[in-house]
């Protein structure tokens, strides 16, 4: 297993989250995610026949890649900070992309994923969508009951996990299907990034082809990749 790489420099560092889909349930669980229904799952590999083993339906995607990808990390293009019905969320705090990843999955499928109304995660995406993408990232520093739900389980990972702040090679981004269109969410980027058209039964696939694509094509490290999904 890899861990997420520091975005940016920030004044707040969270200890990296692993790619590990225990993990990422039971920080899910403590803030509303309700596994009965949707947990995060491996995901084997990218042939249409170990896709076809994914449970269906497919919410979301997380991708662990090495970073950098190219010598020029472009950040920028084609991204929308505020989407219309996709919540975008800035990273502010280093060393956070996994759980931000974990957060941007699960709070654009809030309505599938949990049944209850006053649960951390549903009165987190009831604040935000109130909220510009940059306040968004300034409000996330603030709820210490994410915070508090990160640390307690990220030493139930399968290694050792670093310090906080500790430079790493690996970043998370995550796939969500809104509007009838993949996007590509990532705190570090300018927005989120719109691609391809799409429906929920080819979701699972469409998001392979744009990994192969935007990611794999660029590194000739292929097992520096993991892939886990909702469903």
């Amino acid at each position: 297993f890899w861990w997420a790489m520091a975005s940016e420099v920030s004044s707040m560092c969270w200890v990296p989250m692993e790619s590990n889909p225990t993990m990422m349930n039971e920080f899910g669980e403590k803030i509303g995610l309700d596994v009965s229904r949707f947990a995060f799952q491996d995901c084997w590999g990218l042939d249409e026949e170990l896709l076809g083993f994914v449970n269906q339906p497919c919410l979301a995607v997380i991708l662990l890649f090495p970073f950098p990808l190219t010598e020029e990390d472009d950040t920028t293009t084609n991204t929308n900070p505020e989407p219309e019905n996709v919540i975008w969320i800035p990273q502010l705090i280093g060393n956070a992309c996994g759980t931000m990843a974990v957060m941007h999955a699960l709070c654009n499928t809030v309505d599938n994923v949990t049944t209850s109304d006053s649960c951390l995660l549903q009165q987190f995406v009831d604040k935000i969508s109130k909220l510009n993408s940059k306040e968004r990232g300034e409000y996330l520093t603030t709820v210490n009951s994410i915070q508090e739900a990160h640390s307690d389980v990220i030493d139930s990972g399968s290694t050792k996990a670093p310090e906080a702040g500790e430079q790493v090679n690996h970043h998370f981004a995550c796939f969500v299907l809104k509007n009838g269109k993949v996007y590509e969410l990532d705190g570090r980027k300018a927005g989120a990034i719109p691609h391809k058209d799409s429906s929920p039964e080819r979701f699972i696939y469409d998001v392979a082809s744009i990994i192969k694509s935007d990611f794999i094509s660029h590194s000739p490290d292929a097992n520096g990749f993991s892939m886990i999904t909702l469903s």
